[in-house]
């Protein structure tokens, strides 16, 4: 079974996993991945080649402009369900694509206007910070959740060792 681990000595909580499958009967720290998984990235990839193609076609009813923020609602959609590495490729992506395939000059990543310039860039900028945020948010709701698997774990051994007891008293 992989949970969060609770450190016996003080009975403080620890975000790493713990394997009690372990055959010697110990606990052992789980090494959690130091990236995320290869599903996510590609995940990321298609998830912003179908909103672009959404987003083309919807170019003519709202302008490019508007497109901007679709494709920010994508990056926050996006951090809700991908980790903070493939959040913040999608922002990226949804930058580049932008540029390239909405803001005038088209098929460039070439921007002739300063207002499109500073539009550009702020929304590269909002849309890494919303990344990052979001991908913030998932994590700590994570490992709030472990947290409290860990105090409901925590909760049982000491039912069942108070039972233990009980049972142990009883037959004397």
């Amino acid at each position: 079974m992989i949970g969060p681990s609770i450190s016996r000595a003080d009975g403080e909580l620890s975000s790493e996993p713990v394997d009690k499958t372990a055959t010697d009967g110990e606990e052992h720290v789980a090494s959690a991945p130091a990236f995320a998984p290869l599903k996510e990235y590609i995940t990321a990839v298609v998830g912003v080649s179908a909103l672009t193609i959404a987003c083309w076609l919807l170019t003519p009813l709202t302008g490019y402009a508007a497109i901007s923020l679709i494709f920010l609602l994508g990056v926050l959609l996006a951090g809700m369900i991908l980790s903070r590495g493939p959040v913040l490729l999608v922002a990226a992506l949804s930058a580049l694509s932008w540029n390239f395939l909405f803001i005038p000059p088209l098929f460039t990543f070439h921007i002739e206007k300063v207002e499109d310039a500073l539009t550009f860039a702020t929304y590269f900028i909002i849309a890494i910070t919303i990344g990052s945020l979001t991908a913030q948010l998932k994590a700590r709701e994570h490992l709030a959740a472990q947290v409290q698997v860990a105090q409901d774990t925590r909760t049982n051994e000491t039912m069942q060792l108070l039972e233990r007891k009980r049972l142990h008293c009883q037959r004397r």
